[in-house]
């Protein structure tokens, strides 16, 4: 977690984005990162709210609101932390769900974005290999 923590400490001219998957768990860092770092300007983006100060410098989010932020303000983000990362891989997702789907396309459209950093984190990937090529080639989409 000290590695975090200096990423987010030294985020001054950098933009960094928390992808989740959940409003939950976007709600619960949101809240987490405000109260470890109350000098910190922090916007939530999701479906149930929307909070985005002037300066912000860090995002905090569900993946298709974020995306949609970023597309339609033209912002940069240097640093990624996809939290769930499986979330992507069809290994993990019901391909019959529209949700799953829009939030794969877009967990994998942000990691796209991603100009510097990217941290991936998630408890059941079966196939690291296989998740480290996807991401790779999504990155190197653009």
């Amino acid at each position: 977690m000290n590695k975090i923590d200096n990423i987010i400490n030294d985020s001054k001219d950098i933009n960094l984005v928390y992808v989740s998957p959940t409003f939950h768990l976007a709600y619960q860092t949101y809240a987490n990162i405000k109260a470890t770092f109350p000098r910190k300007i922090v916007a939530i983006i999701t479906t149930e709210i929307l909070c985005i100060p002037n300066n912000a410098n860090i995002f905090i989010g569900t993946a298709p609101q974020l995306l949609n932020y970023f597309i339609t303000t033209n912002k940069k983000f240097q640093i990624g932390i996809f939290d769930e990362i499986h979330v992507v891989s069809k290994l993990y997702f019901d391909q019959d769900n529209l949700i799953d789907v829009i939030r794969a396309k877009a967990y994998s459209s942000l990691l796209a974005r991603c100009e510097r950093q990217i941290i991936a984190a998630s408890a059941t990937i079966n196939n690291e290999f296989e998740m480290r090529k996807y991401i790779v080639q999504q990155t190197n989409q653009y």
